[in-house]
């Protein structure tokens, strides 16, 4: 968008609704009865939330619920992903892990970036240090998954060290009894990985 001024703006973003608004034991309540209502009766959970001294109405719950079924789908599907993934790909030398701590990277990244963008369009301070909050909790996830990438990478690398020298000592040992060469070529492929 381009201003008067000709000025690139950002859009800015919509506010929080009321049920995000909600004290976190309320709202997490409010999720348990929507996935257990199948994401219906709207209004009996706005009937349950005025109980509570809280009136939101059901359209409102009822585009919480949208999100909310939108979000689980998504998680669903990765979920779905990561297990179709490593049920085709063995999880050699940290294969899998190494996958999904690239897609976990790309999401935290991207969540950093829309917060940055979300936070120069806003005028109130409490907005805007929640908001920085929320970014120093991605970023320290970040590096968390970075960590954690690094360690795999060096368990894998110890791993076949380990292999490798296994696949050695067999080889030595089996030399000296007379094993067939062809035999320990199949330990270092079919049991070891090596080749």
């Amino acid at each position: 968008m381009i201003g008067k001024d000709s000025t690139p703006r950002l859009p800015i973003m919509p506010a929080p609704s009321k049920v995000e608004l909600l004290p976190k034991e309320i709202r997490a309540e409010l999720d348990r009865r929507l996935i257990e209502s199948g994401f219906s009766d709207y209004q009996g959970l706005s009937d349950w939330l005025k109980e509570q001294g809280i009136e939101i109405g059901k359209s409102a719950i009822g585009n919480y619920g949208k999100k909310l079924e939108s979000q689980l789908a998504e998680l669903k599907l990765s979920h779905n992903f990561a297990q179709a993934y490593a049920q085709a790909l063995p999880d050699d030398a940290g294969t899998v892990s190494q996958m999904l701590n690239g897609i976990t990277q790309d999401v935290l990244y991207r969540l950093i970036t829309q917060l940055h963008r979300r936070s120069q369009s806003l005028d109130n301070k409490s907005d805007l240090w929640e908001i920085l909050r929320q970014i120093e909790t991605a970023t320290k996830a970040l590096a968390n998954v970075g960590r954690t990438d690094i360690a795999v990478r060096k368990y894998s690398e110890e791993l076949k060290a380990r292999a490798i020298l296994a696949a050695e000592s067999l080889k030595s040992e089996g030399d000296k009894k007379g094993i067939d060469a062809e035999f320990m070529h199949r330990i270092k492929t079919e049991v070891l990985g090596l080749f």
